[in-house]
């Protein structure tokens, strides 16, 4: 049954197909907003424009399911938020319960009479946080040996599906961590609410441990504001979205690749670049939302030209992120030499590739490489946390790291704890492609 704490899910076709139903009511209403909110006829141009992109990017985003499904868009996100937080004013009228999460329910004419309330305004309303750059030292890791060992997981805010099951498997994980880090996002785009409910709330928070999440570009569809906030306070104690630790053997930096969007500030590259020059013979790990390459979604030019130096000279050992809702295991770089992984699979249900025939059980799948990218391995299978259609997506889980001196080994974990892969990263280790027994 859904948890508790679980957010009211927007159906993005229904919501997509109200829209168009009511296109020119609400499309008189947006313009009639913008047009109260700023003098500015540009601005005022690109509310309207931005507007009506909405049902085209939710129906890209959608396959039907009353499933969690939101666009890379950050209009058609904050009307998600808006709607849910409009539904929750009224939960007996307009939120149903199903068996994966509580649903919205809503008529055209609903939908209609919440934009009036202000839509415009709160879309425009929203504050991005100021950027500060973090300090040059490291946050003090509470463990001082040459043994660490850290869970990771990305697009986890969702505090539905398989989201409260890996943080019960993290939290409750015997042998303890030093360091538990999210990769970024909360959806639907970061609202105090949301944030407050699906990331703050829901973090599977350890007193061993340092509890650190990065920015993601779902987080910043709302300005940022409430990540930021919430990461520097509570049980985070967080100085800012990037930061690194660092012991003996290894460097492990987080990076804020959502500030500009699939990018860093300059600011941020010079912290790096500081961070770097004093690391010695450290072996250095990245942590981020986005990814540098891609088999399988949009590559990250900007990022590899900002870190294009430290890339050619062979200084960065893996890079962890999420952003594409998958779980993919990169072989080693043929260029840069470093182990690519992404680990976006964390709580946002999100659609199987079709990759050759449809498995009933959890397969790494090979990936064959490309001018981009190197090749890998994918995980396949059925998502047994999405009632509403298990085999229509894909498997839920998290990855926990070991390091022992200078030696690194990583986990690929189920939602439930359960180890489904391990492997020793080496300078001469090559792709993970075995099937899983």
């Amino acid at each position: 049954m859904p948890q508790p704490s679980a957010l009211p899910l927007v159906d993005s076709h229904k919501l997509a197909q109200s829209v168009i139903n009511n296109q020119k009511a609400i499309a008189q209403e947006i313009s009639n907003q913008a047009q109260k909110q700023t003098d500015d006829p540009l601005r005022q141009a690109q509310l309207v424009k931005s507007f009506g992109e909405v049902a085209g990017e939710l129906h890209k985003a959608t396959r039907g399911d009353r499933v969690m499904t939101t666009p890379r868009q950050a209009m058609a996100s904050v009307l998600q938020s808006f709607i849910a937080r409009k539904a929750s004013e009224t939960p007996d009228d307009n939120v149903e319960m199903i068996e994966d999460a509580p649903v919205v329910k809503f008529s055209d004419g609903d939908l209609l009479e919440w934009i009036k309330t202000g839509f415009v305004a709160v879309f425009e309303g929203q504050e991005k946080f100021a950027w500060k750059t973090a300090p040059d030292d490291p946050d003090p890791l509470k463990n001082t040996s040459r043994q660490l060992r850290i869970a990771v997981f990305g697009d986890w805010g969702t505090a539905a599906y398989g989201a409260p099951v890996i943080a019960d498997s993290i939290r409750n994980d015997p042998n303890g961590f030093d360091m538990v880090l999210h990769l970024g996002d909360t959806y639907y785009s970061g609202q105090p609410d949301e944030i407050q409910r699906q990331l703050v709330d829901a973090f599977p928070y350890r007193k061993d441990a340092l509890n650190r999440s990065l920015n993601g570009n779902h987080d910043m569809y709302s300005g940022g504001k409430a990540y930021h906030d919430a990461i520097q306070g509570g049980q985070f104690q967080q100085r800012e979205s990037h930061f690194y630790v660092q012991n003996q053997d290894w460097v492990l930096v987080g990076l804020d690749t959502a500030y500009v969007d699939h990018d860093m500030p300059d600011e941020e590259v010079a912290w790096f670049s500081r961070i770097i020059a004093q690391a010695g013979e450290r072996k250095v790990v990245l942590f981020s939302h986005h990814q540098p390459f891609s088999l399988l979604d949009q590559q990250g030019p900007n990022l590899v030209k900002k870190l294009e130096k430290f890339l050619n000279e062979r200084r960065i050992f893996a890079w962890y992120w999420g952003h594409e809702h998958r779980c993919v295991l990169y072989d080693q770089h043929p260029k840069w030499g470093l182990f690519g992984r992404c680990v976006g699979h964390g709580g946002f249900p999100y659609f199987r590739d079709i990759l050759g025939p449809v498995v009933k059980t959890e397969t790494w799948k090979v990936l064959r490489a490309t001018d981009d990218s190197p090749g890998g391995a994918i995980l396949d299978g059925p998502n047994q946390y999405v009632k509403e259609a298990p085999e229509g997506y894909g498997p839920q889980g998290y990855m926990s790291l070991a390091f022992f001196e200078g030696q690194m080994r990583e986990f690929v974990h189920r939602a439930d704890g359960t180890t489904i892969e391990t492997k020793s990263l080496t300078s001469a280790a090559a792709g993970a492609k075995r099937p899983i027994t």
